[in-house]
């Protein structure tokens, strides 16, 4: 189809590190799948195409430092992955691509400086995986960005950098509980340095076991 192609020629210009290029061709990708959905293309893979194309067009924005365009792709992709999961909760490719363009999202806002929508974004990607250690750590790490942003700004980023603390610590001990393994990682994880002062997250690590001499 048109789109394919135009898909293609997108990874083509990423290969050649032409982010410009490859943002033109998802865009004309996305205008194409936009039209075969309102006029009822019987293709069964249409709306995966479509949130696939608006997730790529939105890392293809953010390269080229147009955040507020690439939110606005990464949240056209999270309505459609949305719809795509709820038809098929057990589909694991539609809640790890959700969960990934809700990081792409939180990463947009954060350039934005719209801490609390980068903020509300991560809690989404935890709400999908209540009992999966490894993407709850990695939300941890997400919110420890957001943290350490909101610690830059001062006195009005107050409520989104204790907000997201609580998160951070929140999600840590939720992975934990999940099964995650390495807590020797969680003392040394570079993502966690803006946290390591605060009383949460010291209370945190005395809650971990020693690691072995």
């Amino acid at each position: 189809s048109l789109a394919r192609i135009e898909r293609q020629i997108a990874r083509v210009n990423e290969g050649m590190g032409n982010p410009e290029g490859a943002r033109r061709a998802f865009e004309r990708a996305k205008t194409h799948l936009e039209y075969l959905l309102e006029h009822n293309s019987p293709r069964s893979t249409l709306r995966a195409d479509l949130a696939g194309v608006c997730h790529q067009l939105g890392v293809a924005l953010a390269r080229l430092q147009k955040h507020q365009e690439a939110a606005a792709a990464a949240a056209e992709a999270v309505k459609h992955y949305r719809v795509l999961l709820d038809r098929s909760p057990a589909d694991a490719g539609a809640r790890k691509n959700l969960s990934s363009v809700l990081g792409n999202l939180a990463f947009s806002r954060r350039a934005l400086r719209q801490l609390p929508e980068a903020l509300r974004a991560t809690e989404d990607r935890v709400l999908l995986w209540p009992d999966n250690p490894n993407e709850l750590y990695d939300a941890a790490t997400d919110f420890a960005s957001t943290f350490e942003l909101a610690s830059q700004g001062g006195q009005p980023a107050a409520p989104a950098r204790d907000r997201a603390l609580g998160a951070a610590v929140g999600a840590l001990r939720r992975a934990v509980r999940a099964g995650f393994a390495d807590r020797q990682k969680i003392r040394t994880d570079p993502r966690f340095s803006a946290l390591r002062e605060t009383a949460e997250f010291r209370a945190l690590l005395r809650e971990l076991p020693e690691p072995p001499p």
